[in-house]
């Protein structure tokens, strides 16, 4: 029996000070899909999906990406301040923020952000 190999999906963060975009990345599971949908909804109903800073692309949702697709994408960026291509190391943490979404002090900046008094990191 083959090993099913985990894809990944996520989000990317535009900033115009660093001149770089940051993608997030989560497994591919239904519960993430879930939370990130969830993310999404917030972003367009607060007009946070564009290309300008701070905003931010649900490049990575629609498709799953493979590690391998992850590490081209990142060698193929030039970022230096962050990584382009970054898998969140605590996504079960990260995603129960993202569900309470409609309490989130700020969005998403260099990969942080604060729902409910408590700060999170995406990298």
């Amino acid at each position: 029996m083959t090993k099913q190999k985990t894809t990944y999906i996520g989000f990317v963060e535009h900033n115009e000070w660093e001149g770089e975009s940051f993608g997030y990345y989560f497994p591919n599971t239904p519960e993430n899909r879930q939370a990130l949908e969830k993310f999404k909804e917030f972003l367009e109903a607060n007009d946070c999906l564009n290309d300008y800073s701070p905003g931010y692309s649900m490049d990575g949702f629609e498709e799953a990406y493979s590690e391998r697709d992850l590490d081209m994408l990142e060698k193929g960026s030039g970022n230096s301040y962050m990584g382009r291509a970054n898998i969140v190391s605590n996504p079960e943490e990260v995603l129960k923020a993202l569900l309470l979404i409609d309490n989130i002090e700020n969005l998403p900046y260099k990969g942080s952000f604060t729902v409910n008094g408590e700060e999170y990191s995406l990298t």
